[in-house]
């Protein structure tokens, strides 16, 4: 079970892409050389599944950037997954029943608490934020950084410093206690007004 996707949207692509590995465009190239790797067993073989849910999540972005959570049912399957190709340091991977993911991902969801805040505005455009939407927080907000601001505004600011096309930053640095950021994460830990 693979779990924690910033929105349905990007949990649905993710889906497919791991349906059908070698026809979605965003992982079909990098797919390609395993197409007929020997060894693995048939199409849908756990195995062959596996190694294809490790290379999404290792090399195909946007997905290499989310900070999901896979959990594992059997110790062999995980030990198989975490063989050979580290992993992003986002990626977490939890062994148990079905019952305990649920619950990490139900304790996840929960901790997106409701800012009280409702008067604050962005730092980068000074515009009010609208009830209902995401607001990115640093992750020293409470202790010594007051980061308030929209997920597109700080996307243009840690985009301004990547060389050549992205869509999804990676990391950057906090507009205001130069604290480095993983977008990922800021993601995970968004706050709603």
């Amino acid at each position: 079970m693979v779990m924690g996707f910033p929105s349905r949207f990007s949990g649905l692509s993710f889906e497919f892409a791991w349906q059908h590995p070698h026809r979605a465009r965003l992982c079909s190239v990098k797919m390609q050389p395993f197409k007929k790797t020997k060894g693995l067993g048939a199409a849908n073989s756990v195995k062959r599944k596996l190694l294809q849910l490790k290379i999404l999540l290792s090399v195909c972005k946007p997905f290499c950037q989310f900070p999901v959570t896979v959990n594992f049912l059997k110790e062999e399957d995980l030990s198989f997954f975490l063989s050979d190709t580290s992993l992003p340091e986002h990626i977490s991977c939890t062994l148990g029943p079905v019952d305990d993911a649920y619950q990490i991902a139900r304790e996840v969801y929960d901790s997106v608490n409701t800012m009280d805040e409702l008067d604050n505005a962005c730092i980068v455009c000074d515009r009010v934020f609208c009830t209902g939407r995401s607001v990115l927080v640093c992750k020293n907000y409470s202790d010594r950084c007051s980061l308030l601001v929209h997920p597109t505004c700080l996307a243009q600011i840690f985009l301004s410093y990547v060389s050549g096309p992205s869509l999804i930053p990676d990391t950057g640095n906090c507009p205001i206690c130069s604290e480095t950021l993983r977008w990922a994460d800021l993601v995970k830990t968004a706050k709603q007004m």
